[in-house]
């Protein structure tokens, strides 16, 4: 019965939700649908097999939404199936919001990118690097050495700023932070960076630093330059900070599958995003306090079609064709450190630079991002015309690699 009623529930909110998106049927836009069935079949086996909690599903082609599916729960205890408008926690994919809003702000002439990032944030100029000779260094205090150079804009957009999040970055507090976000900055500066700006790709908290560099440069708190600016020109009505009363019902509960089970780690009646907290983190990077914003499927779908239209939708420009074009490029080249083989960084977001090195079907030029330790993932292959959106709550991260293996049962549905 329990399946039965799913799978009901599962089709009224898929048509709910195609009559939103007028979704096509996947032929048409040169998918095949028979292919994509593999990733109902994939997903639908997880649920079934108490490994996820629910997945909200999205692949679009040459604008046209061809696939969307919202399987599982919501709430597993009370067996609430997934909603076409469930609200999810996407964490580190905050991050391309917050990039979105320093490039405006670039566009606008405010800066350079390769301008110091302590004309804004003048307690960077403080900061040490650890020195990679520990030699008869005391305990509990590590040598360090000064700074070579600054630290750019650049550097914090590209993760080269040698910022990590580390268990440095624990011990300081800032996992669990709950201060202003000038005082995470001040506390972030206190923590000796990794190694030299410009030298490693580290990925950590450098776009909560850029948060930071928004709020200081537009004199606006982040949430507000974001609606502003953001999200409501691009009509994204249910992304951002906090999750009004009207709308907690939407919210799914956050799930963590240990010892072979899952297991509620946060229930959405008591989350912490139904008030605004005192700091807003712009990189999501706050695991086990405020990590970024909520969003759903749909406004999602529509941030990543603004990039994929070069900057603008529906009329509404964002950022220019020329600013995409640099966000969207390769900012690493030689630089070491990339996640994994075959893909580079580029203003915000991951990038894939060799799809044979990288062997997961995406074109090169293909950008991506996931958000931790929750399982939320998109990409825009700009070459195929694509989107695809993954959205899970469902920890540990990268559980059971589905955030690639829906990359590839997206990729193989390609017909024409």
């Amino acid at each position: 019965m329990r399946k039965a009623a799913l799978a009901i529930m599962t089709l009224l909110c898929s048509f709910a939700e195609a009559e939103a998106l007028q979704v096509v049927t996947p032929e048409s836009v040169g998918l095949s649908a028979e292919r994509l069935a593999r990733i109902d079949e994939t997903f639908r086996r997880l649920v079934d097999d108490g490994q996820i909690a629910g997945a909200s599903l999205l692949i679009s082609r040459r604008g046209q939404v061809a696939y969307r599916r919202d399987l599982g729960f919501m709430d597993v205890e009370n067996e609430k199936p997934m909603a076409s408008d469930a609200i999810f926690r996407i964490a580190s994919m905050t991050k391309a919001l917050t990039s979105v809003a320093v490039l405006q702000l670039f566009e606008q002439g405010r800066f350079m990118l390769d301008n110091p990032a302590a004309r804004f944030v003048p307690v960077l100029k403080t900061m040490r690097v650890m020195d990679p000779n520990q030699t008869g260094a005391e305990p509990g205090r590590p040598r360090t050495v000064a700074l070579a150079r600054d630290i750019t804009i650049r550097d914090l957009l590209r993760h080269t700023a040698g910022i990590y999040g580390g268990s440095r970055y624990t011990q300081a507090g800032l996992r669990n932070w709950t201060g202003s976000l000038q005082g995470f900055v001040d506390r972030l500066a206190s923590v000796p960076l990794d190694c030299q700006p410009g030298t490693r790709f580290q990925y950590g908290y450098s776009t909560d630093v850029l948060g930071y560099l928004v709020e200081v440069v537009s004199g606006k708190p982040l949430d507000e330059y974001f609606a502003e600016h953001i999200l409501t020109p691009l009509d994204m009505r249910d992304t951002g900070f906090v999750v009004p009363p009207d709308k907690v019902s939407r919210l799914t509960n956050h799930y963590s599958f240990a010892g072979g089970q899952l297991v509620c780690k946060e229930e959405a009646a008591t989350s912490p995003f139904l008030k605004r907290a005192e700091a807003l983190s712009g990189g999501g990077g706050w695991s086990y306090s405020y990590p970024g914003v909520v969003s759903t499927v749909r406004d999602w779908w529509r941030f990543m079609e603004m990039l994929r239209h070069h900057g603008q939708l529906d009329g509404v420009r964002i950022l220019s064709p020329t600013t995409v074009k640099l966000m969207c490029s390769d900012h690493l080249g030689a630089i070491p450190g990339a996640f994994e083989p075959g893909a580079g960084f580029g203003l915000g977001v991951g990038i894939v630079t060799d799809s044979v090195k990288h062997g997961q079907l995406a074109s090169n030029g293909t950008i991506y991002w996931a958000g931790g330790p929750h399982n939320t993932y998109h990409y825009v292959d700009f070459k195929e015309q694509m989107c695809g959106i993954l959205f899970m709550q469902t920890e540990p991260w990268n559980h059971l690699d589905l955030m690639r293996r829906f990359l590839v049962l997206s990729h193989q549905a390609i017909q024409e």
